[in-house]
């Protein structure tokens, strides 16, 4: 009998952890873990928890602190995720767009070492769990979401530090957040009034980035169909640039005092940006401009200016146009980062937002007053710091797998030879991710060059070209026969002594190199991506990227 299966869909936000699984044989029982350990109110228990850690010996007690057990007066690690991203590029905190003094990793410490630490406590509470905790020999597919911005040694090092942390009991399989919030928009319906040859671009929002895809629709009727316009974009902009705004806010304006605070009166996890992010979900760039909004903040100021600081109730003082100040920069940033994807794009006709940063009155408000005016259909998607882990669930349990429908044959030449492995046709559909693999022999000798150049090729003609040896098959320089790009295989990247060889009629010893060709259809990127490998399964060298255009379904 074969084993229940569960999807477990983990979204690693910057300021949050969204949890959500898919309960084994329950067909549409998306759940959401909601039940965190520590103090919070209903509000904030709606599925999700701080992505928070505190160590016990920088706080002088006993044990460690996660998510909602971490209060406000502890010193504690945040951003993570960032951070993670700069030491994965060799980037010292404070460089480029990354960072200021808000981040916090301890002495001694990396960052990959703080989000294990924190992974151990959340995979913990998750298998804690009904009904998780209570099925036996269960299978259980993990999804990891990643901006499409993250570099390949900061998913590595997400993976490595999620195994480390207990995630090893089923496979860890990362997906862009790109491609979940899609996943969400499909799973909710959001997109049920577009018409075919109608455009859309989805938005994702988020505390470190954005992320943001485009796509046209194929057809409407009997399911929707969507062909990608480009491969998803991200930038390093989001909610913590509103955060370190304000932040930079206040020590401008209240030099030295409030730079000399300790960071637990000031950081993430303090009290002034709990009150912050109080006041940032019910405040928008239409209230009255005389309004004011105060904070608690002792700083001990001698004479301040009492626009901005009451002596008397050692309250901070925010104006409304202190608000612009710190919202307007950021929206303004990533309003760019749009219109040079919708311009990209050739227009579209409906923007759909999501990510937690979309729950934010005068985002919505803002983005909302531009796009309409320029005739797009803006959705705000329900529930939108939720979009990414749920669509996270639907990618790997929806029945029908997604297809993409290959544009073109391609092929790849034999090396040293004229004729084509035809390996993926025109018409066909293949799951995402599908890889097809083609057994290749080299015969290398002693003073060739070490790296050997393969022709991938394209055929855009209806009919199947030949990939067989018999009468007429079609060689590189046939007609209608496009050669894409060269692959180079790289020679020195093997261990020669361990493929069959012998010394040819003149002395110089000959290899028979056998290896792997690999192509993987990826569509969160519109790329083929052609690898060799070993015959132990092992890369060879770099990897190959060849730009197409995939529709799928």
């Amino acid at each position: 009998m074969q084993a229940p299966k569960a999807v477990i869909s983990v979204d690693y936000a910057v300021g949050y952890r969204f949890v959500n699984f898919h309960e084994p044989e329950i067909p549409q029982n998306t759940q959401t873990v909601s039940n965190w350990p520590g103090h919070c109110n209903s509000t904030e228990r709606s599925g999700k928890v701080p992505s928070k850690f505190a160590y016990g010996a920088e706080n002088n007690v006993d044990r460690d602190s996660w998510g909602f057990e971490v209060s406000e007066d502890m010193t504690s690690c945040s951003w993570t995720k960032l951070v993670l991203e700069a030491d994965a590029n060799g980037l010292e905190l404070g460089q480029g767009d990354l960072g200021d003094d808000v981040f916090h990793v301890p002495g001694g410490k990396q960052a990959d070492s703080v989000v294990r630490d924190y992974l151990r406590r959340l995979h913990d509470h998750i298998w804690s769990q009904e009904p998780l905790k209570s099925i036996g020999n269960l299978e259980v597919e993990y999804i990891s979401t990643v901006p499409a911005s993250f570099s390949r040694g900061a998913q590595l090092a997400m993976v490595a530090a999620a195994k480390d942390a207990g995630f090893s009991e089923g496979n860890i399989n990362l997906l862009t957040e790109s491609e979940a919030v899609a996943g969400y928009v499909f799973e909710r319906g959001l997109l049920k009034d577009i018409k075919a040859g109608e455009k859309v671009m989805i938005v994702d929002l988020g505390g470190g980035t954005s992320d943001v895809s485009s796509y046209v629709a194929l057809r409407t009727q009997n399911g929707l169909q969507l062909q990608q316009l480009s491969a998803p974009q991200s930038r390093n902009i989001g909610g913590t640039n509103i955060d370190r705004n304000f932040s930079s806010l206040l020590t401008d304006r209240f030099d030295p005092e409030f730079g000399t605070l300790p960071s637990n009166r000031t950081g993430p996890s303090s009290r002034l940006m709990r009150e912050f992010a109080r006041h940032k979900r019910d405040i928008t760039d239409g209230d009255r401009n005389g309004e004011q909004f105060r904070i608690r903040l002792p700083m001990g100021i001698v004479g301040p200016n009492p626009l901005h600081y009451d002596v008397d109730y050692s309250e901070i003082i925010i104006s409304m146009d202190d608000w612009r100040a710190v919202f307007n920069p950021v929206l303004k940033e990533i309003l760019e980062f749009i219109r040079d994807m919708y311009n990209a794009a050739g227009g579209v006709q409906y923007m759909v937002f999501a990510g937690g940063v979309v729950n934010l009155p005068w985002v919505q408000e803002y983005f909302r007053k531009v796009l309409v005016a320029e005739h797009i259909s803006v959705i705000f998607s329900p529930n939108p710091e939720m979009a990414v882990a749920r669509g996270g669930v639907w990618y790997a349990t929806e029945n029908t797998p997604l297809l993409v429908e290959c544009p073109r044959h391609y092929g790849v030449a034999k090396p040293g030879d004229n004729t084509i492995n035809w390996v993926l046709h025109k018409g066909q559909r293949y799951v995402t991710g599908h890889t097809t693999q083609v057994q290749l022999r080299h015969i290398y000798k002693a003073t060739d060059p070490k790296l050997v150049s393969i022709a991938v090729c394209g055929y855009n003609r209806p009919c199947c070209p030949i990939s067989t040896d018999s009468a007429d098959p079609l060689l590189i320089d046939s007609l209608d026969v496009e050669k894409l790009g060269m692959f180079l295989l790289d020679l020195s990247k093997l261990n020669l002594a361990q493929f069959w060889h012998r010394e040819d009629d003149h002395g110089r010893t000959e290899y028979s190199i056998k290896f792997t060709l690999e192509i993987e259809c990826d569509v969160s990127r519109s790329a083929l991506y052609i690898r060799a490998l070993r015959p132990d399964g092992c890369l060879i060298g770099e990897e190959m990227k060849l730009p197409a255009k995939l529709t799928f379904y």
